[in-house]
């Protein structure tokens, strides 16, 4: 089963009228199955005449200013290249591999599934569902089973909350790249304690 760890930071919460400006990934391939690769992308989503804004609740999350965003290259030129990504790690970065659909997983992943899915309509001739199997891997839910089950008792189930309780680094909380490597360094904690990530 191939997986592809993902988040992003938006400049909103609502798809419809806010985008990803990062995007991070984490992958292996190859022979060496211990290592684990990490793709980052930067974009511009804002366009005023499609309806995409910055939205000061999100600053209030991320503390990214609209100026910093503003001087990414456009989501026009990135989610092509995201694409043409997906598709080599699909076939498994090789000419003659066939493409496969992957899994998609995170922290709540609908929430990025769903920003990067407009993105992709806006600008490519691709959806997310090219690429990704309709299940995700949600450790959210997760932590939910694993509240259920006594094994974890936190006062709410932020991604922060959560990794502090098991001691687990997030050093960069509301990053897009240290979001999800914690995200996945607790799926494997939760593992190893009797709660698998399930499809």
């Amino acid at each position: 089963m191939k997986v592809l760890w993902c988040d992003t930071e938006t400049t909103g919460l609502k798809p419809e009228n806010s985008g990803a400006f990062q995007v991070a990934m984490l992958f292996k391939h190859g022979m060496d199955k211990t290592k684990v690769w990490q793709r980052l992308f930067f974009l511009n989503p804002l366009d005023e005449e499609k309806g995409i804004l910055y939205h000061e609740e999100a600053y209030e999350t991320h503390g990214v200013k609209k100026e910093t965003i503003e001087g990414y290259a456009k989501a026009a030129e990135v989610m092509p290249k995201i694409a043409s990504f997906f598709l080599e790690y699909g076939k498994g970065f090789t000419d003659e591999g066939k493409f496969e659909k992957m899994y998609f997983a995170g922290y709540n992943p609908l929430f990025d599934w769903q920003h990067l899915d407009e993105l992709f309509k806006r600008y490519t001739e691709y959806k997310m569902s090219d690429f990704f199997e309709p299940k995700l891997l949600d450790v959210l839910e997760q932590v939910k089973r694993a509240t259920a089950m006594g094994k974890l008792n936190t006062v709410n189930k932020k991604l922060t909350t959560v990794c502090k309780s098991l001691e687990i680094p997030l050093v960069n909380a509301h990053d897009a790249m240290g979001d999800i490597e914690a995200t996945r360094e607790l799926a494997i904690r939760l593992q190893r304690i009797g709660v698998p990530l399930v499809l």
